[in-house]
């Protein structure tokens, strides 16, 4: 998805998706991904500085939105999935990443990135 494309689709949904923070290198924006940051919504889009293409949609605080994989709702406001679960829904084929520095544990599949704590 184009960059233009997701900022349209986040206008057309303003009263939905509240805040966005824009992120970007001032000094060399080309080499530095662009970052649509979804404060309230738990989201944050990577978007590749050259081609300016969604490169991964991190989920990052789970309980700030509802989920739903093939139809199936696998999250809730009140009970976040664990690692287990997106594990089984989404099949990974390679195991998570712990962050010692971050204190968070990744679990990354093509174009999407969830993180626990």
């Amino acid at each position: 998805m184009p960059l233009a494309q997701a900022v349209a689709i986040l206008q057309k949904h303003c009263r939905i998706i509240r805040n966005v923070q824009v992120l970007y290198s001032e000094q060399s924006p080309l080499s530095h991904d662009l970052i649509l940051n979804l404060t309230q919504d738990g989201i944050t889009l990577l978007f590749d500085a050259f081609n300016q293409r969604l490169k991964v949609i991190e989920v990052c605080e789970l309980t700030k939105v509802k989920l739903k994989y093939c139809g199936v709702h696998f999250n809730s406001q009140a009970i976040a999935p664990t690692i287990e679960q997106i594990d089984q829904s989404f099949g990974a084929t390679h195991p998570g990443v712990y962050n010692s520095t971050e204190q968070l544990f990744h679990l990354n599949f093509r174009g999407l990135s969830f993180s626990f704590q």
